[in-house]
């Protein structure tokens, strides 16, 4: 992304934001940077894992906006357990839906869990990029 900003001027300022998942055994792994989120959801909880890099309605760390700004990933660990859904997914999604409201989705049926997400925030008046990515650990 910095290069790619040098070799064309009209991007500067570009950056972009990541969050990543690795499941290994009952062990959740997320790297995180930027304003995607990624959430737990455990029966009737959920919880925001991630937190969001802002700084004066602008992203204070993402990869690729300044290199003097980047202050490294957010990494976070998590014991997982049976029936547990995780959810990654990208501000266009959290601008729509509340964390309630995502939690409410993924225990009505999490087979169409991502569609229902993009959906409602499409109804709700989404138009940025609306990514939405959910896995359950099997029962």
């Amino acid at each position: 992304i910095l290069h790619d900003m040098v070799e064309h001027t009209e991007r500067a300022g570009m950056g972009t934001t990541c969050t990543t998942a690795l499941i290994i055994g009952d062990v959740l792994r997320v790297a995180h940077v930027g304003d995607s989120s990624a959430f737990l959801i455990r029966g009737d909880r959920i919880k925001k894992l991630t937190e969001e890099h802002h700084m004066s309605g602008s992203l204070s760390n993402s990869l690729g906006v300044r290199l003097a700004a980047y202050r490294g990933a957010q990494l976070v660990l998590q014991l997982l357990e049976s029936g547990d859904i995780v959810v990654l997914c990208s501000d266009g999604l959290t601008d729509y839906a509340s964390q309630k409201c995502i939690g409410r989705l993924a225990r009505q049926s999490f087979e169409k869990l991502a569609d229902a997400l993009v959906q409602y925030a499409l109804d709700e008046g989404g138009h940025d990029n609306i990514t939405v990515i959910a896995a359950q650990v099997a029962p």
